[in-house]
């Protein structure tokens, strides 16, 4: 087993792979990280295909700058799956793009035998459930929603029509597909059937196959595949509570004391609602008090001065324990994704644009900062003052209460439907945003070869083109929000004047409502409708933040994952 080249050639062993490289290639300076990546998916394709490893005996892997020979694929590598060996380039610009593959190739040869090729689609399918396994992430949504899509304006190929691979029709929806159903079949059925229904595939017909192993025909094989695909909806704010825990937990005690101070912060607001209630009762000129009060007037004013002193102090303590800890979350965050970088593969270089990381690791994690810093903030608020004010409204009139919060539902039922859609708006123009930064940066280094072959209008032209679609995603954005904003400040307009009415009459009828409690109710109900409104802008927040954890790009049908949510999921060091 040789390359084209004569330099020294050098071996190294792990369990299951012999090595084979060039002393001082690019091979050989990432040896590590190939072996371990050939033993993940070595690990992963045998307990799915019921490989036996203790005769599976060993692969020998050959790495070299060219290769040369009559199964020489255009990707870069080929395997000879009847001797165990795989042969690959490997270099910068081409690191190993088909390992997975040859070893599927091999491995299968070990498991059934023979090495029979199986239907594209289920060789495609596998090839992409390992590579979603070695990076422990789920089903890209975004590839769901495409074939969900597909399936509703049924123009979703039969799986009949794509056993034999991509055609020019087939070739958008091909991969996906593929993905899909080998992965529905491996969770739904279990590995031991899927390992049934691939040794059939090879002296059978799928039809014959399926049947065989999942009692099933193809066609019910693939109606159940269709009632899995739907449209995941913008949700997963648990999921990224659950992943930022391990970073807030540190801060446990600074967190109690920003609670705290909050807490302060929305009794001061309550208590101040209710003091120009008193005010107006029992210190002002009114029916009871011809002259007014002039000793309650200073006792009202003492209290209310003293506290706005009190809390002023404490919101200038929280502003720097929220900002501290913060700071300290990202930090770590940052920390951490440059440490994964240090670590990715090359090869995962060769397929995102650096302009692309670079958006990530800048604009994503803003997102993250402003909900860290801001948003859970603002929730915490939002809730503490609910709370508050509509216990208190209650305390003040039961039966106007009720009345005022009878118009609550519609905050909930606005932001069911405009949520998700401002949600989405808000993470296409995050895409597009990431888009135009990473075709800047390329631009600004590749200066030189910009003026040598003359693709000034070019790449203006390009440029422009992702600037308007940056423009068409932000204006979308802003038409959404205004269109929520609008019906949420339609609705507590509606509120207050239906408030305002029935507890002037009540006022005016003597029953039992003073012009005191009336205007504290008023002052108080714009506290219970605040939060409402906030609660759906909390949310939206949340759910940008949290897709900025997960962007995915895909290449040739190979899905790479470039996400915050790696940095995460891992759990923060120490220091």
């Amino acid at each position: 087993m040789q390359g084209i080249n004569d330099q020294v050639q050098q071996t190294q062993q792990t369990p299951h792979f012999r090595i084979h490289y060039t002393a001082g290639s690019f091979a050989g300076q990432h040896l590590a990280q190939i072996g371990e990546r050939l033993e993940r998916a070595y690990r992963i394709l045998a307990e799915v295909l019921g490989v036996d490893e203790a005769h599976a005996g060993i692969i020998d892997v050959s790495l070299s700058e060219m290769l040369a020979g009559p199964q020489m694929m255009g990707s870069g590598g080929y395997a000879v799956a009847s001797a165990r060996e795989i042969h690959e380039v490997y270099r910068a610009d081409a690191p190993g793009h088909d390992l997975e593959r040859s070893l599927l190739q091999v491995l299968l040869a070990i498991a059934l035998g023979n090495d029979h090729p199986l239907p594209p689609l289920i060789m495609d399918g596998l090839l992409a459930y390992v590579i979603q396994r070695l990076d422990d992430s789920t089903p890209d949504t975004k590839v769901m929603a495409e074939l969900a899509a597909a399936k509703a304006q049924r123009s979703l190929p039969s799986l009949t029509s794509l056993l034999s691979g991509p055609t020019a029709e087939t070739q958008a929806i091909y991969h996906a597909a593929a993905a899909s159903f080998v992965e529905f079949l491996i969770r739904t059925y279990g590995e031991h059937r899927f390992q049934v229904f691939v040794r059939r595939l090879q002296t059978g017909t799928a039809e014959q196959a399926a049947r065989a192993a999942y009692q099933r025909s193809l066609g019910q094989l693939e109606k159940a595949w269709y009632k899995t695909l739907k449209v995941t909806k913008p949700t997963g704010i648990l999921r990224f509570f659950r992943l930022l825990a391990p970073y807030l937990r540190p801060y446990w005690l600074q967190e109690t004391e920003v609670i705290f101070y909050l807490s302060c912060s929305v009794a001061f607001s309550i208590g101040l609602a209710r003091m120009q209630g008193f005010l107006l009762d029992k210190a002002l000129p009114n029916s009871h008090l011809p002259h007014g009060d002039l000793h309650a007037l200073l006792v009202i004013m003492g209290v209310v001065v003293a506290a706005f002193i009190l809390i002023s102090l404490t919101s200038l303590r929280q502003s720097y324990v929220s900002a501290y800890v913060s700071e300290s979350v990202i930090r770590e965050m940052r920390r951490r994704i440059f440490s994964i970088v240090q670590y990715i593969h090359p090869g995962f270089f060769q397929t995102i644009e650096s302009g692309d990381i670079l958006s990530r690791m800048t604009n994503d994690l803003d997102e993250i900062e402003f909900a860290i810093g801001n948003v859970l903030t603002q929730g915490i608020v939002v809730i503490l003052t609910f709370v508050a004010a509509i216990t208190t409204i209650f305390i003040i009139d039961w039966q106007l209460a009720i009345l005022a919060i009878v118009g609550a539902p519609l905050f909930f039922i606005t932001g069911h439907y405009l949520g998700p859609a401002t949600a989405r708006a808000s993470l296409e123009r995050q895409q597009n945003l990431a888009e135009a930064t990473s075709t800047l940066q390329e631009n600004l280094g590749a200066q030189a070869l910009v003026k040598a072959f003359g693709l000034q209008q070019r790449v203006i032209s390009d440029y422009t083109r992702n600037l308007n679609t940056l423009l068409r995603s932000s204006i979308r954005l802003t038409f959404l929000s205004s269109i929520y904003g609008l019906s949420a400040s339609s609705i507590a307009t509606a509120i207050q004047l239906t408030v305002i009415g029935v507890g002037g009459w009540l006022v005016i009828s003597g029953q039992g409502l003073t012009v005191g409690l009336l205007f504290s109710f008023i002052l108080l109900v714009s506290q219970v409708i605040g939060p409402l409104q906030g609660i759906s802008g909390v949310i939206q927040a949340l759910a940008s933040s949290r897709y900025a954890t997960s962007t995915w790009t895909s290449r040739q049908g190979r899905t790479w994952r470039w996400s915050v949510r790696a940095a995460l999921a891992s759990p923060p060091s120490s220091t």
